[in-house]
């Protein structure tokens, strides 16, 4: 399945249900099946885009220099902007190795970050953990 394809997706709430809506659905697990090409999500007041080495800087402006923001994130506090960019080389990793990962939020209109959010694999066998 060609997933870069397929910007609005329509979920019913059984994986069966979705393989009838879906034939391309993949049976395999997600992890298994990277996607040639990362997924961007777009609504029409989010864009959500693939973590990448140019967001270090307004990544960590707009999230991780604030306190008011970093304060609720792990580690419960500002970083410096080096822990921002081996994050991202981390999570681009990630990427690479799942097919899913941390995607940046930003407005459609203004290409403004306003944040991030994502879906990151557990250790084997746990399942997906929620990044929000």
């Amino acid at each position: 399945m060609n997933r870069s394809k397929h910007q609005n997706y329509v979920f019913p709430h059984d994986e069966a249900a979705y393989r009838d809506y879906n034939p391309n659905w993949l049976l395999t697990n997600w992890a298994d099946s990277p996607v040639s090409e990362p997924l961007v999500l777009e609504t029409s007041r989010l864009r959500l885009v693939p973590i990448a080495t140019a967001d270090a800087e307004e990544w960590w402006g707009t999230i991780w220099s604030d306190l008011d923001v970093a304060r609720y994130l792990p580690p419960q506090g500002i970083l410096p902007v080096e822990a921002v960019r081996e994050r991202i080389r981390i999570a681009m990793e990630h990427w690479a190795t799942h097919g899913f990962g941390i995607w940046m939020l930003r407005e459609t209109r203004s290409g403004s970050l306003v944040g991030h959010c994502g879906l990151l694999a557990n250790e084997p066998g746990t399942g997906l953990m929620c990044l929000v």
